[in-house]
């Protein structure tokens, strides 16, 4: 365990951002910050979080480093998330941050006074800034098994489907930039994950969710109330299907198993209306069709798949087709992936003119009545991102700053509604990990 001190040039960094950003929320400056550092674990927090350490793998891997950087194998013990709560800041509810492992990171988690905590670093010391929510009871469910012996949450995790780990936008002329779902299979393979294969088994998932719902006992606040399903496109043909034949097998079986008790979110390309009405009679109730970035020679670089095979124009046209079919108020959210356009060299040469840029693009869908949700850049192991210009190119955490003040601006301006219908906005309460837009408000 390590020394502390009172005060950290970190807390001067942060105060500062406070002083600067005075309409948005400690919580947005705050979680903003810890996305674009990262944190790690020490060996003993790691233990106290032991429990909260689902036994499923992710389908994309947010390490800063490659694996043998890390002290204590965080890959592999650390949990999915962290919430984070009071401090000297003040931080409410429960500020939900995703799992960015980063050993360099001025940000680690420790335990201070038999407590786990959230610190920032100064050379061998460390401070806390927040308590670290400590995990509950185990879900039973983590430990249920098919009659074969194979766990259930590797088939589905707690209202989630990771449908088609790969996707069929392949190498540098068709793989989005920033996304290493293609690569991050080998890599979890190398590090020692267990459970993943190409696609699932459509009746196993119908089976998982019939277990969650009907025979498991869930802590407080623990229980799923929605289902995502999400994967790879699919450009030609998987298993025999095509993209919407292939996704739908899932959708038929999580109703089957358990009715539409819990609204059934799809993750996939834009549909023509009349595939959009087919998704929507078997049971989806939400759509996300991620657009990534607005600028048109941005999308063509950052997106080369989603250009060759549909194109920019024709996924708007279908997006708003979608909402047709679907509804205003949340019910389709396309992803915009917050930073990608103000990376250099391609990128726009200033703060302002990627932000007017994302502000045009969060404008269009908003007054359209979808939700879109800026996710905020992560460089990843194994994209051309990565490759291209390192693990360190990120623009200042200005810039996600004032992009979530633009979104919360539109967002009470058109009053979409919540992103994906359900998720609640505000400090402490948005269940989203990896952005901040939805923690401002009172």
């Amino acid at each position: 365990m390590l020394t502390r001190e009172k005060t950290l040039s970190r807390q001067d960094h942060l105060e500062g951002l406070f002083k600067a950003y005075p309409d948005a929320n400690r919580e947005v400056v705050f979680k903003e910050d810890v996305l674009r550092e990262g944190y790690s674990f020490t060996e003993e927090a790691l233990q106290a979080t032991e429990k909260a350490r689902q036994p499923f793998y992710n389908v994309y891997i947010y390490d800063r480093v490659n694996k043998e950087e890390f002290q204590h194998n965080e890959p592999l013990r650390a949990p999915e998330s962290i919430s984070l709560h009071g401090g000297p800041y003040g931080l409410r509810g429960a500020l939900t941050i995703g799992q960015i492992l980063n050993p360099k990171s001025p940000y680690v988690v420790d335990v201070v006074d038999g407590r786990v905590q959230f610190c920032a670093r100064e050379g061998d010391s460390l401070v806390p800034l927040a308590g670290v929510e400590e995990p509950g009871p185990t879900p039973e469910y983590w430990s249920r098994r098919f009659e074969d012996g194979e766990l259930m949450c590797h088939q589905a995790g707690p209202g989630w489907v990771t449908a088609f780990n790969l996707c069929q936008y392949w190498g540098p002329k068709e793989e989005c930039i920033f996304c290493n779902i293609n690569s991050s299979a080998p890599e979890a393979r190398r590090r020692g994950e267990v459970g993943r294969r190409p696609y699932k088994d459509h009746q196993r998932v119908g089976l998982a969710l019939e277990e969650q719902y009907h025979r498991c006992t869930w802590p407080a606040g623990t229980k799923p109330d929605w289902v995502r399903i999400t994967g790879g496109q699919i450009t030609s043909k998987l298993a025999g299907l095509a993209e919407a034949d292939f996704y739908l097998q899932y959708v038929d079986a999580i109703v089957e198993s358990i009715g539409e008790v819990w609204p059934i979110n799809l993750a996939m390309t834009p549909q023509p209306q009349e595939s959009a009405k087919r998704l929507r009679e078997h049971g989806v109730h939400t759509r996300s069709v991620n657009f990534e970035v607005w600028d048109r020679e941005l999308f063509k670089f950052v997106c080369p798949g989603k250009e060759r095979y549909v194109g920019r124009d024709e996924w708007l046209r279908r997006s708003l087709g979608e909402i047709e079919v679907f509804g205003v108020g949340g019910h389709v959210s396309p992803r915009f992936c917050a930073g990608i356009e103000v990376i250099k060299p391609w990128g726009f040469d200033t703060i302002a003119e990627g932000l007017q840029s994302t502000r045009e693009g969060l404008e269009f869908f908003m007054s359209h009545g979808a939700v879109p949700r800026p996710v905020s850049l992560r460089i990843e192991q194994g994209t051309a991102l990565g490759r291209l210009v390192g693990f360190d190119a990120y623009p200042a955490v200005d810039y996600f700053i004032q992009l979530d003040m633009i979104w919360y601006e539109l967002w009470q301006k058109y009053r979409p509604g919540h992103v994906d219908a359900r998720d609640p906005i505000g400090p402490g309460i948005n269940r989203y990990a990896y952005n901040a837009a939805e923690d401002m408000g009172a």
